[in-house]
C-alpha cells in the first residue's frame, strides 16, 4: 500500500520542489532479497533507507536501518549474535519491510514533504513518476541544502 501526498495547481507553486534536492542514484533491493544483502548494502554504502521494488522499479516496500536493527535485537537476544549470519542469510526482506509507505513527485514543494516527514517521523520519502521510482528525498538532503545555503 502506497499513501502518495497529492500535489495541486495551488502547492505547485509553493517555491523549491523535491525535484532539486531528491537523489536519483537510487540503491534498491528486491523483497525477496535476504537479509545479508541488507545488511551489506547499509554497511557498505553508510546509507539508512532501501526502498524496495519489483522488476518494473514500481515501489513495493521500504526498509530502513531502524527496521532492521529493531528485528536483529528482537532476533539475536534468543537464539545469540554467533547465529546472525545464518539467520541473516535465510531471512528475506519481505519479512521486515514496511509496505505502507508514503510517497511523494518530483513537484511536490519542499515545504509539503518536509512538513510530512516532520508530522509522521519519517526519515525519508521515496519520490514517484508515473508509477516508478525515481528518487529519494530523505532528512540527510534537507540538511546539506541548509548547510550550503549561505555558500
Amino acid at each position: 500500500m502506497r499513501l502518495h501526498i497529492q500535489v495541486n495547481e495551488t502547492t505547485e507553486k509553493q517555491g523549491a520542489t523535491v525535484k532539486e534536492l531528491m537523489s536519483t542514484e537510487l540503491l534498491t533491493l528486491f523483497k525477496d532479497d535476504t537479509l545479508k544483502s541488507l545488511q551489506d548494502l547499509f554497511d557498505l554504502k553508510m546509507i539508512r533507507h532501501v526502498p524496495i521494488v519489483d522488476d518494473d522499479r514500481m515501489l513495493v516496500g521500504l526498509v530502513s536501518q531502524r527496521d532492521f536493527l529493531k528485528f536483529s535485537v528482537s532476533k539475536l537476544a534468543r537464539i545469540g549474535k554467533d547465529d546472525a549470519d545464518e539467520l541473516y542469510s535465510k531471512t528475506r526482506i519481505s519479512e521486515i519491510m514496511g509496505k505502507k509507505v508514503m510517497t511523494v513527485s518530483p513537484g511536490t514543494p519542499l515545504s509539503v514533504a518536509g512538513a510530512a516527514m516532520l508530522k509522521h517521523k519519517y526519515g525519508c520519502l521515496p519520490v514517484i513518476d508515473k508509477d516508478r521510482l525515481v528518487g529519494i528525498i530523505t532528512e540527510s538532503d534537507f540538511v546539506e541544502a541548509f548547510v550550503s545555503y549561505d555558500d
